[in-house]
């Protein structure tokens, strides 16, 4: 009865064991097919190639918002809503900010585009913003999710360059020039670097390099250079290299040239004081004379005086 009865539970064992396999496959391929069915189902709306025209931003501007949104599942998705929330630096431009779609199939993608523009009096920089996309899946579930994404707000720098003061002239060929650098637009510049490079028509005697940090819009700054001109021309060249970076970092190199022109003493006004100099010193020498003469004239009335005596 022993061994029986110990047979009888070895098959009741190995029936349980083998029953409990079956169920953990089932309970596996259960969950595999969940995973899968949540893959194909879940979020499968994929917003892509973010970009704006354009780029970047300039402040009072407008501008379109592009991007790209896919249907990465193995089926259709309908009721599909877009919505663009924006900082307070931007606003939509002649547009609204929400997007329907009635469906998109599977693999399928579809353009975007929202209007938008900067406020004037927004700064430069990089500013969040964020699409929120709604859809229903195959299995009747609503979906939705958020991306963010950058704005990025700046414009190109203009800079121009004028000659200021200088104490070279016809006649004075060696002294310190100041060159002014204005930045006429509404874009700010950093990390601005002048350097005069070398010319066959003078010589540089004080540092070729100098920083001048940065320029904000609608303000200038000077740099000041030392120089012997050997040329005999009325007009001197003077070629710069300028190197800066804007709001967003990005580095500008350039070559510009500002002019020297050549004038005499007598154009500059320089030859006046040397008049007036001149005219003292004759007016001196006429009083000194004067007084000369009637001292002289005094001691000759002296002696006569005496001689009659």
């Amino acid at each position: 009865m022993t061994d029986k009865k110990s047979k009888k539970i070895i098959c009741l064992g190995m029936i349980l064991i083998f029953f409990l396999l079956l169920v953990s496959q089932a309970n596996a391929a259960d969950i595999r097919y969940y995973i899968q069915e949540k893959l194909a189902h879940g979020h499968v709306l994929y917003i892509k190639d973010v970009s704006t025209d354009p780029y970047p931003i300039a402040a009072g501007s407008p501008a379109k918002l592009k991007f790209k949104i896919e249907n990465t599942g193995v089926s259709t998705i309908k009721d599909i809503r877009l919505t663009l929330s924006l900082p307070a630096q931007f606003t939509t431009f002649n547009d609204i900010s929400k997007i329907k779609l009635a469906q998109l199939g599977t693999g399928e993608s579809i353009n975007v585009e929202f209007n938008i523009m900067a406020l004037p009096d927004a700064e430069e920089g990089v500013y969040l913003s964020s699409i929120y996309s709604e859809y229903i899946n195959p299995v009747g579930t609503d979906i939705s999710e958020n991306v963010t994404i950058g704005l990025s707000l700046g414009g190109v720098p203009q800079i121009f360059l004028e000659m200021g003061s200088s104490e070279v002239y016809k006649g004075n060929n060696i002294g310190e020039i100041t060159i002014k650098f204005v930045n006429n637009d509404i874009s700010n510049i950093k990390f601005l670097t002048v350097e005069l490079e070398e010319s066959e028509d003078f010589e540089i005697l004080s540092a070729s390099k100098e920083y001048i940090g940065d320029l904000d819009s609608d303000d200038f700054e000077t740099a000041d250079f030392r120089i012997k001109v050997t040329a005999r021309k009325d007009q001197i060249e003077l070629p710069l290299s300028i190197t800066y970076k804007d709001s967003l970092n990005r580095e500008y190199n350039k070559k510009l040239n500002v002019f020297l022109p050549m004038r005499t003493a007598a154009e500059l006004g320089i030859g006046s004081d040397n008049t007036l100099l001149i005219f003292i010193i004759i007016a001196i020498v006429i009083v000194v004379a004067y007084i000369i003469f009637k001292r002289y004239k005094r001691m000759k009335k002296k002696k006569n005086a005496k001689r009659l005596h």
